[in-house]
């Protein structure tokens, strides 16, 4: 379940066309929606919210 919570959030930072601010409101909201991920989400919405170079997407 934590992979496929992973995965969706994969999709929504990169494939679904949304800003970064609107792909980082996303994925704290799939945080909120799936408590059992809560500790992977929070790694990777701190690795966003503290990179000072941003990050590549297509």
């Amino acid at each position: 379940a934590r992979i496929a919570v992973l995965r969706e959030a994969y999709r929504k930072l990169y494939r679904q066309g949304l800003a970064l601010q609107e792909a980082l409101g996303a994925l704290t909201a799939l945080q909120r929606e799936h408590a059992d991920s809560h500790d992977d989400l929070a790694r990777l919405l701190s690795f966003l919210a503290g990179s000072k170079r941003g990050i590549v997407r297509p």
